[in-house]
């Protein structure tokens, strides 16, 4: 789903940008503590499709990428 005017917080180091919405996927970049405009959010099956995990796609530094919703902080009301 496309986001218009989210904005997304992470207040701890050490959280990476993903290639792809995966926590497997390869890495980006570690992200520094701070708030970033998210442009896409996608949900993801795992476990066999019994769980849902919500990530949102950011461009940090110049690279794009994906961050689990579950590494955030903080949204704003544009954020699902």
């Amino acid at each position: 789903m496309l986001l218009n005017k989210c904005t997304v917080t992470i207040d701890r180091p050490l959280v990476r940008l993903m290639s792809e919405a995966s926590h497997f996927s390869p890495s980006v970049l570690e992200v520094r503590a701070g708030s970033y405009s998210a442009t896409v959010y996608r949900l993801v099956s795992i476990g066999g499709g019994q769980i849902k995990e919500g990530w949102f796609q950011t461009q940090i530094e110049g690279r794009t990428g994906w961050i689990n919703g579950d590494r955030i902080s903080a949204k704003t009301n544009g954020c699902p």
